[in-house]
């Protein structure tokens, strides 16, 4: 209903909607057919916002459609609960609606008012609600009770009077009410309609006092490349969601909301130039915010030569989107060998993972063992060892990394760079990624070198190793003539 409505289809307190949700035809009238979204009972539109209806063919429980226009105004999605969720800019799940179903046949709506009103906002509407309960009891009662209780916002009669044909009371409350619209919707579901705030980050310490310098991250020419400078676990929320974000060396990203260049340095420490800081949602900045340190370990090479000097080098660091690369130059590299591709193809579940594979954003187990098991999937688990046993020669009964073994040996070259890797990597998933962790997981990390590492820095080394060795392996295909 249009908010300029209101006070008409307050002035009474019967239902004065009857049709809407309803789709009918009738050929007495123009137009004949009548879609259930509008209606015109006293000479202005209501519009449909929520439906209920029965549909025994598809359910024993009664349907509940929203208009079209509330869930694409908001892109609302509908999970499988009937909740429904919306994304907003800053790459953050905010709950719209909920379906609560007690019993059969009962079901109960909530929406989130904030979202609704800016909704209603956005149409120039009021939404109506219409009541009408009823409720009998034993008491008694000389007189029939009749009143009415209206405001601007709402209409309702109540009655009650004595039981037909038996002894108590009955009584009815009947009437509308309707929620309001907010002043202003802004331009889009995110439009926060004031002046966006722009906070202030570290950026150096006074040497004379030990007090924090900080600066506004709101753009300004003389100190756009000022480095700002984050702990790693900043990251941790982006690389534990992979399905919503990307993380890679050099950048973050949420899908279709917002990017940011990053890169990691010598410190361990997440940086990023303050002017880059405004490519953030305001919310998502306050994430950053409370991991903001002081500077420490300054620029890298790579980042210095990139982004101060204009140009193009090559970043040898570990990197999981580097050792991505590897692994495709290898395919390509082992097919124009061999005519037969090296590697199965992953399953989906395991190719999303493999694909979203982050460096560890702080130094617990749980990241490093969850990158080795994806990390051991996608580069030994997914060896085609049937392709491998021909091309080597190999025995029918001969694993993946023996066969690989014997065809680097063949071609002559040495497997320990090239293969000792990969059966580190199998052998520390298998001795406790992916099991309890025993003797056998210390002796695995004993003999790859990595027990004195922490476990982020222990994931971060296969990485490299495993990058290495696809690289070798790739360089040895290319340059030995392929057999005839």
């Amino acid at each position: 209903m249009a908010t300029s409505d209101q006070r008409k289809f307050l002035a009474t307190t019967d239902w004065s909607i009857n049709d809407l949700g309803e789709p009918s035809y009738s050929s007495d009238r123009l137009p004949a057919f009548r879609d259930g979204l509008t209606s015109n009972p006293d000479g202005y539109d209501l519009h449909l916002f929520v439906n209920v209806s029965w549909v025994p063919s598809a359910t024993t429980e009664p349907v509940i459609e929203f208009t079209p226009s509330f869930v694409w105004w908001l892109g609302l999605i509908t999970r499988s609960n009937e909740t429904m969720y919306r994304t907003n800019h800053a790459g953050r799940d905010e709950e719209v609606v909920e379906i609560v179903r007690p019993n059969p046949g009962e079901y109960e709506v909530r929406v989130n008012a904030r979202h609704l009103r800016k909704y209603l906002a956005a149409r120039s509407m009021s939404l109506v609600i219409q009541h009408a309960h009823s409720r009998a009891d034993d008491s008694v009662h000389e007189a029939r009770i009749d009143l009415e209780i209206r405001t601007k916002d709402a209409a309702f009669a109540y009655t009650a009077w004595d039981a037909y044909r038996g002894p108590g009371f009955v009584a009815q409350l009947v009437g509308k009410q309707a929620v309001l619209p907010f002043a202003s919707a802004g331009e889009h579901p995110d439009d926060l309609q004031r002046p966006e705030r722009f906070q202030s980050f570290i950026v150096d310490i006074d040497p004379s006092t030990g007090d924090e310098v900080r600066l506004s991250c709101e753009r300004d020419e003389a100190n756009y490349l000022t480095p700002v400078f984050f702990d790693t676990d900043v990251l941790t929320r982006y690389r534990d969601n992979p399905d919503r974000y990307t993380v890679l060396r050099t950048d973050v990203s949420c899908h279709g909301r917002w990017a940011i260049d990053v890169d990691i340095n010598g410190a361990n420490l997440v940086q990023v130039w303050l002017g880059h800081l405004i490519r953030l949602p305001e919310t998502e900045r306050e994430h950053w915010l409370t991991h903001n340190v002081p500077p420490n370990g300054g620029i890298t090479i790579t980042r210095s030569v990139r982004d101060l000097a204009g140009q193009w080098v090559e970043d040898e660091r570990p990197d999981p989107a580097r050792l991505r690369r590897a692994k495709a130059e290898l395919i390509e590299a082992f097919t124009g060998y061999f005519g037969e591709s090296l590697y199965k193809q992953l399953g989906p579940a395991d190719l999303r993972a493999f694909d979203a594979l982050a460096l560890c954003t702080n130094p617990t187990e749980g990241q490093s063992d969850n990158g080795v098991m994806v990390l051991s999937k996608g580069i030994v688990d997914a060896l085609d060892v049937k392709t491998l046993r021909e091309s080597s020669g190999a025995d029918t009964n001969s694993p993946s990394l023996a066969c690989l073994q014997l065809l680097v040996e063949n071609l002559g070259a040495d497997p320990n760079g090239l293969v000792g890797p990969l059966r580190q990597l199998q052998g520390i998933r298998s001795a406790g990624s992916a099991h309890m962790k025993g003797t056998k997981f210390t002796t695995a990390l004993s003999a790859a070198g990595l027990n004195s590492l922490q476990p982020d820095k222990q994931f971060e080394t296969i990485v490299d190793r495993v990058t290495m060795a696809l690289q070798g392996l790739s360089e040895l295909f290319r340059r030995t003539p392929p057999q005839v």
